[in-house]
């Protein structure tokens, strides 16, 4: 089990809890893709010298950074969403 799942609490004694591997890979993948998105937009931030553009790319990091604060192994929906809206590796 990858350590994202570990820190969160989701691993008990005996496994996995109550969400299957799949679950826990989505969940792990949504992370990643948001993780990803986090470090472009930090990428983009530090490049951009018009402020107009500058706040427009600061709104966007700041939204994907509170994203992936929220995100549970629960919300099947929103991982659904984030996995169908933001590329990723092999996407």
């Amino acid at each position: 089990m990858a350590d994202t799942a570990r820190a969160r609490g989701l691993a008990g004694a005996g496994g996995l809890g109550p969400w299957s591997e799949e679950d826990i890979g989505r969940y792990e993948s949504a992370r990643d893709r948001l993780t990803t998105a986090i470090s472009t937009y930090a990428d983009l931030l530090v490049a951009e010298t018009s402020p107009s553009r500058r706040e427009n790319v600061r709104a966007a990091y700041l939204r994907y950074v509170e994203l992936r604060r929220q995100l549970a192994v629960d919300d099947k929906e929103k991982i659904t969403e984030i996995l169908a809206s933001i590329p990723g590796d092999g996407s």
